[in-house]
């Protein structure tokens, strides 16, 4: 539990939502270990009404996060259900996340993720933080 709440500040995810990275079209997909890229462009989106030029790129990082299979698959498709409901990955539809939640809602979602990412990082195999999400009351 202790190594879980320790957060080494170099490494925090941090976005400041009037940023324009979100407005930013990506050329390609992004690299497995982009986290912060990823939620620069993610994050601003999440309650704003505003939908994401990178909405596929997105949609594809996370579900190949889901296919690795390891111990971080299980939320990261909780992630997926939460952004794109049961969209398949082929479907040209783009939505806006959570465009009608509130503003707690929405920055409750942005620090999941966060912290998804930022854990997922730093994990190194270490299941803790899956354990600890399984645990929550």
């Amino acid at each position: 539990m202790k190594e879980f709440k320790k957060v080494d500040e170099n490494d925090k995810l941090e976005i400041v939502v009037e940023n324009i990275n979100w407005k930013k079209k990506l050329s390609e997909n992004i690299k497995d270990d982009d986290l912060k890229l990823c939620f620069e462009i993610l994050a601003p989106c999440i309650g704003y009404s505003k939908a994401s030029v990178n909405y596929k790129i997105i949609q594809r990082y996370i579900n190949n996060k889901i296919k690795k299979g390891d111990e971080m698959s299980e939320i990261y498709s909780y992630i997926y259900s939460c952004l794109f409901g049961k969209k398949e990955l082929n479907d040209s539809s783009v939505e806006k996340y959570y465009k009608l939640a509130s503003n707690k809602e929405s920055k409750l979602l942005q620090n999941i993720i966060k912290y998804t990412f930022y854990y997922d990082q730093k994990r190194k195999g270490k299941t803790y933080y899956y354990t600890f999400l399984n645990n929550f009351p």
